[in-house]
């Protein structure tokens, strides 16, 4: 019986694994006395969430990686069984634009939830806050890794993929990611049980 050739799947990290917004937003709601909601989050242009300059939302961000709310972010609903059916027949990549100053607490809450399910975890460049990380893009990143689907809840990074001829998994019904019709060959999910069924 031949070896069936893996697939190799590009995973985002935060909304996607890892639970970043909810973290987020009571981190600022308890810091900065506001009463942010899921819902306020239309962007990721934070300035625009909570006010202020697009520099100081990127300093308040900075300092939430440093938080105790940080180290405590919560899994997303079914990623880590979900990541563990995948990981069977699939390789699995991290591909986060994360800043890279946070390299080390990033591997060792994906060490704690997702051990040894993940190839390699790649840092791209962040469009919004300029961090160059690899200096690479995440569409970048997948053609160099031979991804041949990318799972991320943003929008922008999703609608790349038709271009590179990969398949684009637009991850959650989230306020940020709303705007535009998507391309052929990028799908929208809500949940991790939809993701599966997309990669049956």
């Amino acid at each position: 019986m031949r070896n069936k050739t893996k697939r190799r799947i590009g995973i985002d990290l935060d909304d996607v694994l890892a639970d970043f917004h909810t973290s987020l937003m009571n981190y600022h709601n308890q810091m900065y006395s506001t009463f942010l909601k899921p819902g306020d989050f239309k962007t990721y242009l934070f300035n625009e969430v909570w006010g202020g300059t697009l520099e100081e939302a990127i300093q308040k961000v900075n300092d939430f990686h440093h938080s105790v709310y940080f180290k405590k972010i919560s899994p997303i609903s079914d990623s880590v069984s979900s990541v563990d059916a995948l990981s069977r027949e699939n390789e699995l990549f991290i591909i986060t634009s994360r800043p890279i100053f946070i390299k080390e607490e990033t591997e060792k809450w994906l060490d704690k939830f997702f051990r040894n399910k993940f190839s390699g975890i790649f840092y791209s460049s962040n469009h919004y806050t300029k961090a160059e990380n690899s200096g690479k893009t995440k569409s970048q990143q997948c053609k160099e890794l031979k991804i041949s689907v990318l799972i991320d809840d943003s929008l922008d990074y999703v609608k790349q993929c038709p271009s590179i001829g990969i398949r684009g998994i637009l991850f959650g019904d989230y306020p940020w990611n709303q705007n535009g019709n998507l391309p052929l060959n990028v799908f929208r999910v809500k949940n991790w049980k939809e993701v599966l069924e997309q990669l049956r």
